[in-house]
């Protein structure tokens, strides 16, 4: 990697692609090895590290769909029938009775239905008199009416569970109703965060002076990493001082699966990320043709996986999504997120030679189209452009101009907007 030496720049013709350095990162990331087996309870969100098979049929039983009476008809039945009441059976009941042709057994729903009973006339499709039921008219009476046969769901030994899916609401619910309490699950990662700057001040505290600004980054990692299976680890504001960064940096080594910074990455005096790795080996710092962000550093430190992110609040969120999710997803074994195609609501102007991340409002209109429309603020440092935004507009380096109407590819950026599609 060329730096200008007159500017402390990267030489544009050494930059590298979006995609250039996604892949240089992703070769790197292997899924995590080890599972661990925990609590049902404990199963949302996380990842599964085997494919689950169902242990029973569903239904585990022949059962009525409905409150009515469990009777035996022939499918070339064609009057009406009378029949004699001889049981009843409720939900969690199990009925003795086998039933004869012309007997009928007062059934509730879910109750399993007696032996040799093929159909069940609804409460409202009969009327009891004396004992006996009779069918109205309108009654339909067919074998297999308003049953659920045993298995017609779910098999037992039906696969029901991907590896490497999440784990829903609905799916926690299904492993309930086929009885499995324990599930086996990749391990969760440790990802330490930090930031650096003598201008930081924590949130909640006083600023010190007009040059003082608070620090948004470390938040907005925890936010967004919060949507993971991780454990993360805080190690603060740290000062511009290279050797404060490479005392935490050696305790975060020990300590964590990823480290993840911001600010210090670029080619400054006072850049003690870049510095203090430098001393470490193993990271690289990289110039990155896209805007906003372009400073990117990564590699190994130890065992541990460090990302070094851009200090302009919305280039670190930017570097996050494009960088540091893609690698996360590949290491829990999740599949990567893709971008949708939205129909551009406004003109976009760039600049030929990087990919640019416009901050846009993703919304469907009445036909069921996506259309994208950029907010206003697009600064590197306007996180209000980003509490307006659900996606990230990506125009290709090769664009200066994407027109309205053309057909753009978005990243998400909210769980709102990827529940949508």
């Amino acid at each position: 990697m060329t730096v200008t030496p007159e500017t402390g720049c990267y030489s544009q013709s050494d930059l590298l692609s979006v995609e250039a350095c996604s892949s240089l990162i992703l070769d790197l990331i292997q899924a995590r090895q080890g599972a661990e087996l925990i609590d049902l309870n404990h199963a949302l969100g996380r990842v599964a590290a085997a494919d689950i098979r169902s242990p029973i049929d569903v239904p585990i039983q022949t059962h009525s769909a409905m409150d009515g009476y469990a009777v035996r008809v022939n499918n070339d039945q064609s009057d009406q029938p009378v029949y004699r009441l001889i049981d009843t059976v409720k939900a969690g009941e199990f009925c003795t009775s086998s039933i004869k042709a012309g007997e009928a057994v007062k059934i509730m729903t879910g109750a399993p239905l007696p032996e040799e009973a093929n159909c069940v006339i609804p409460f409202e499709q009969a009327e009891l008199r004396e004992n006996q039921v009779f069918p109205l008219q309108s009654a339909l009476l067919k074998p297999n009416l308003n049953i659920r046969l045993q298995g017609e769901e779910i098999k037992a030994g039906t696969l029901v569970i991907h590896a490497h899916s999440r784990f829903t609401s609905a799916q926690v619910a299904l492993l309930a109703h086929l009885g499995i309490k324990k599930v086996s699950v990749v391990k969760r990662l440790t990802i330490g965060v930090l930031s650096t700057g003598n201008e930081l001040t924590e949130p909640g505290e006083s600023l010190a002076d007009k040059s003082s600004i608070y620090d948004a980054n470390r938040y907005s990692l925890k936010a967004s990493l919060s949507a993971y299976p991780v454990d993360v680890i805080d190690y603060g504001i740290l000062e511009d001082r290279v050797d404060t960064v490479l005392r935490v940096l050696s305790k975060a080594i020990q300590e964590c699966d990823f480290i993840i910074s911001t600010a210090g990455v670029s080619q400054g005096d006072a850049d003690v990320i870049r510095l203090a790795t430098q001393q470490l080996g193993g990271v690289q710092a990289y110039g990155v043709a896209m805007k906003p962000g372009k400073p990117v550093a990564f590699g190994r430190l130890g065992e541990a996986f460090f990302f070094g992110l851009p200090g302009n609040p919305v280039s670190s969120v930017v570097s996050f999504k494009r960088f540091v999710e893609p690698a996360l997803r590949k290491a829990l074994g999740l599949a990567a997120l893709s971008p949708v195609t939205a129909i551009l609501d406004e003109p976009i102007y760039s600049k030929v030679g990087r990919t640019e991340y416009i901050r846009a409002k993703v919304s469907i209109n009445q036909q069921a189209e996506l259309h994208a429309t950029p907010v206003k603020h697009q600064g590197a440092a306007q996180l209000s452009g980003l509490v307006e935004a659900n996606g990230l507009i990506e125009v290709p380096e090769e664009s200066d101009v994407l027109n309205s109407t053309s057909l753009v590819q978005v990243w998400p950026l909210s769980a709102e907007y990827v529940n949508l599609f």
